[in-house]
C-alpha cells in the first residue's frame, strides 16, 4: 500500500460565517502528497459523515488540491460539538491509503 503517511488536511487563515455562506461551506486544501497521481479518488471523513472529491486530473498531480465541506453538512453539526476530520485516498488502481491524521473541528453557534 502506498500513502501510508498522508498530510493533515488544511484551511484557509481566516475565514469568518459570511464567507462559509458565500462559498457554499468551508474551503479546505490537501497538501501534495507522496506518490500522487491522476485519477487517484480523494474521500473526506467529517464526524460519522464522508464525501468524494472528484478523481484528480493530470495537471492537478503534484499541486494543492482543493475542496469544500459543503454548507448542509455544517449545517446538520450540533454548535459547540467537535468533529474529527480526516481524509483518505483510492488510488488509480483500487489500492486505499490509511486515513490521515484526524483533527477536530468545532463550529460557532450559527453557521
Amino acid at each position: 500500500m502506498e500513502n501510508q503517511f498522508l498530510p493533515p488536511l488544511c484551511f484557509p487563515k481566516a475565514m469568518n460565517l459570511r464567507q462559509i455562506r458565500r462559498q457554499g461551506g468551508l474551503p479546505f486544501y490537501l497538501p501534495a502528497y507522496e506518490h500522487m497521481a491522476a485519477g487517484d479518488e480523494i474521500t473526506v471523513r467529517w464526524g460519522d459523515e464522508r464525501f468524494d472529491l472528484p478523481p484528480l486530473l493530470p495537471r492537478q498531480v503534484g499541486l494543492p488540491v482543493h475542496g469544500c465541506i459543503p454548507l448542509v453538512m455544517l449545517a446538520r453539526a450540533r454548535p459547540g460539538h467537535w468533529r474529527e476530520l480526516t481524509w483518505s485516498v483510492r488510488d488509480r488502481v483500487g489500492n486505499h491509503s490509511r486515513w490521515a491524521p484526524c483533527q477536530s473541528l468545532g463550529l460557532p453557534e450559527e453557521v
